[in-house]
């Protein structure tokens, strides 16, 4: 194996352009765990499909990234400026169109737009920084510093992506004008008597048939959960708004990804952000009062996230906070006629894993969870002690995606997760020391 030093780059980092066309969103998630063990190298902006995604600065696309089976970026290019620094971006719906490998571009110029190819659970762009083709450093302070979340309108595009038509004169058509003689024959109308016969009505036999009714049998009830890839159904920061205080807000779940139209129910999970108040929410069905215990409360210090199950009319529900903030939902599981069923666990297991470094990936085996076969899913309750500062915890199973939630730097906050899980079992990283306990109380088995 060759190694290959490279110089460091003279500086911070510094775009020119930010990368997406908002409204769009961002944390930093730098070193988070990923399938196969692997960390987050980049920064995710998540924002709706299509929208474009700009080169950040000039350059010239050194490699394309296409979705195949088994891709973790799909639809990509590798920009890379004068000095050697490239910028790589993942997970495409589509290329803009006149670029290939050794094309040039500029700051500012439409090279894609966003999507959810490869590894994607959601549409984003996966952005990362290679200062003078090296390793990967944490592009959000890049990112942060020309931050555009908020810039709808393109910028001005180079002459050469505008396709000018020119319109060609249209062809003179000469028409000579003919005379039109018409000459109008006189009508002759002869009116005829009309002679109407009235005939006497037939008689009409009335046969009654017996009726037969077949009761068709009643479709199998929907009372176990199907699990899908998880799919947004509400960003509210893309959407550009809050939630408003008491006025319940209009969650749409059919047509979505793997949610079928006859499902009359849905698992989801919830992450409240942007709280400058206490308070709580509840999600229920639309056109009924929210239940008296609310389904999470919240406050500014400590992570608000759930996972929680609620009951589908005309694919909808209806989610009403107490106080204006912002919200991600994302559907994880349906109610079926076949599928999964909950297990409880009659003693709940509690693995206490100590003081956790930033970004160690631990796991917890299915022996230790008490885990039943054929177990697809898990409920865990994660506590998380004395955090080193604010910062993120992963968990899922083990080599697939986890989920990842944000918390702030409190000396103690408690929530709720239900992760799928296989046979190697669940596992977990922050991105911050912090100490970790875990507590298995059911799963779903199938």
């Amino acid at each position: 194996m060759t190694t290959t030093t490279i110089p460091p780059a003279a500086g911070p980092i510094t775009l020119r352009q930010f990368p997406v066309q908002g409204v769009c969103y961002f944390i930093d998630t730098w070193g988070a765990p990923r399938s196969g063990g692997r960390k987050h190298q980049g920064v995710d902006i998540l924002a709706k499909a299509g929208k474009a995604v700009y080169a950040v600065d000039d350059g010239v696309l050194t490699k394309q990234y296409l979705d195949t089976p088994g891709s973790l970026s799909g639809n990509g290019w590798r920009l890379t400026r004068a000095d050697g620094t490239y910028f790589f971006y993942a997970h495409f719906s589509r290329f803009a169109d006149g670029l290939k490998v050794g094309s040039a571009v500029k700051a500012g110029q439409i090279i894609g737009y966003v999507g959810m190819t490869g590894n994607a659970g959601a549409p984003h762009l996966h952005f990362e920084v290679h200062p003078r083709g090296g390793a990967p450093v944490n592009p959000t302070p890049a990112v942060k510093g020309v931050d555009g979340c908020a810039v709808t309108s393109l910028p001005a595009q180079p002459a050469s992506t505008t396709t000018t038509t020119t319109a060609k004169p249209a062809a003179t058509t000469t028409t000579t004008a003919k005379p039109t003689v018409t000459t109008a024959k006189p009508t002759t109308t002869t009116a005829k008597p009309t002679t109407t016969t009235a005939k006497p009505a037939a008689a009409t036999t009335t046969t009654t048939k017996p009726t037969t009714t077949t009761t068709a049998p009643a479709p199998a009830a929907l009372s176990k959960w199907q699990w899908i890839t998880p799919v947004m159904a509400l960003n509210t920061v893309l959407q550009g708004r809050r939630l408003v205080p008491a006025v319940p807000t209009t969650v749409t779940v059919d047509g979505l990804a793997g949610v079928t139209n006859t499902t009359t129910g849905v698992m989801v999970r919830v992450v409240v952000r942007n709280i400058t108040s206490a308070g709580n929410l509840t999600l229920h069905a639309c056109g009924t009062a929210p239940s008296s215990a609310p389904t999470l409360s919240f406050s500014p210090d400590r992570v608000a996230a759930i996972v929680a199950s609620t009951r589908v009319t005309k694919g909808t529900f209806c989610i009403t906070s107490t106080a204006a903030v912002d919200l991600r939902v994302a559907v994880v599981a349906q109610m079926a006629a076949t599928g999964t069923v909950r297990q409880g666990l009659t003693t709940p297991v509690t693995i206490d894993a100590g003081v956790v470094a930033a970004g160690t990936t631990r796991s917890i085996a299915p022996t230790t969870m008490r885990q039943p076969s054929g177990a697809q899913a898990v409920k865990l309750t994660i506590t998380l002690t004395s955090p080193a500062r604010a910062g993120s915890f992963g968990i899922g199973s083990c080599g697939g995606t986890p989920w990842i939630v944000a918390f702030p730097a409190a000396a103690s906050q408690q929530y709720t997760v239900v992760v799928r899980t296989n046979a190697a079992g669940v596992c977990f990283a922050p991105t911050v020391s912090a100490g970790v306990t875990v507590r298995a109380e059911a799963f779903w088995v199938g």
